[in-house]
């Protein structure tokens, strides 16, 4: 527990010159994932979540199991 702490309290300074140092191009491609990835996230909680699709294949791979 302690060791981890030390390790995240160590790191996170560390990683702070990183941001100041990148490019406007690679903040820039950064941001245009972030925004990709949040796009993506989004379609997929718009969807209905289909649970009897679900649970018939659970139960007819528990037909074919035995």
């Amino acid at each position: 527990m302690i060791i981890s702490l030390l390790y995240k309290v160590a790191r996170k300074p560390s990683s702070v010159p990183g941001v100041l140092l990148r490019s406007d191009t690679a903040k820039a491609a950064a941001v245009l994932v972030l925004r990709h990835e949040n796009a993506v996230l989004c379609r997929r909680l718009a969807s209905p979540i289909r649970y009897e699709t679900m649970f018939a294949r659970i139960r007819e791979g528990s037909r074919t199991a035995y």
